[in-house]
């Protein structure tokens, strides 16, 4: 009678731990699953971060050139403008002599004209 009872209490066990096992195993499963995506993560994570590494120190190299064309490039508009300027206003004061030599040019044909006539007779 006890071996009976033990029987039917160990199939009633058997019968209620069966559906726990199984979802023990599903989560067990998903909990390896998401272990093996942390670990595939974590190193994309690495080979981003020396891959950014990288191009940091190429920046830097890139930022040093730069800096020093920047400076140079300063430089030559700090001596380029004021030559600018100046060039700027010798052609306006230029414009102005030639505007006023083609004035005293379109007084004097007239003058020409009339000296040409008085010799030709």
């Amino acid at each position: 009678m006890i071996d009976v009872t033990t029987k039917k209490l160990r199939e009633a066990l058997k019968a209620e731990v069966k559906p726990v096992r199984e979802m023990v195993e599903v989560v067990s499963h998903k909990v390896r699953q998401i272990d093996n995506l942390q670990f595939t993560t974590s190193e994309n994570i690495l080979k981003i971060r020396d891959q950014q590494s990288v191009m940091n120190e190429k920046l830097d190299i890139h930022r040093v050139t730069l800096d020093a064309h920047t400076e140079t490039l300063v430089k030559f508009e700090n001596e380029t403008i004021p030559l600018v300027r100046e060039i700027h206003t010798m052609l306006k004061d230029q414009g102005t002599r030639v505007r006023e030599i083609e004035y005293r040019v379109d007084d004097l044909e007239p003058r020409v004209n009339a000296l040409e006539a008085v010799v030709a007779k």
